[in-house]
């Protein structure tokens, strides 16, 4: 039996926002690299439902442990583009900095990895910005 490594460059690049963590979903199930921010963790380990996430929070240990999740700080050009784009559209007061560094990230891995990205996440601010 031979085994082979798995090839990351075919690898679909998904960019996931704390709402898609909080469903509890299974990273096994995937097919695709995720990529979040640390912010985006600091979200769902909120001193309030830290209990409640606590499952959440071993899963997601548990992909970053085995490379199915990877934490991104964007370069600081993406999160001036980003900021630059939001004015335009209207969206700049209702982004965080949180949403910004993970549009941010998004326009970095389209750029740097020449590869469609996707965002997963229930905010319609993004919608405008990753294009």
């Amino acid at each position: 039996m031979t085994l082979r490594k798995s090839n990351n460059k075919n690898k679909e690049i998904l960019i996931f926002d704390a709402n898609i963590f909080l469903t509890g979903v299974d990273f096994n199930l995937i097919n695709g690299i995720i990529y979040s921010t640390q912010n985006i963790i600091k979200e769902i380990e909120v001193d309030k439902y830290i209990n409640k996430n606590r499952n959440i929070l071993n899963k997601i240990q548990a992909a970053l442990d085995s490379k199915k999740l990877i934490l991104k700080t964007p370069s600081n050009k993406y999160i001036e583009e980003v900021e630059e784009k939001s004015k335009l559209t209207g969206d700049y007061n209702a982004l965080s900095t949180t949403d910004k560094e993970l549009i941010a990230v998004a326009l970095e891995l389209k750029e740097t990895l020449n590869k469609e990205v996707k965002i997963y996440t229930n905010d319609y601010s993004y919608c405008a910005q990753v294009q």
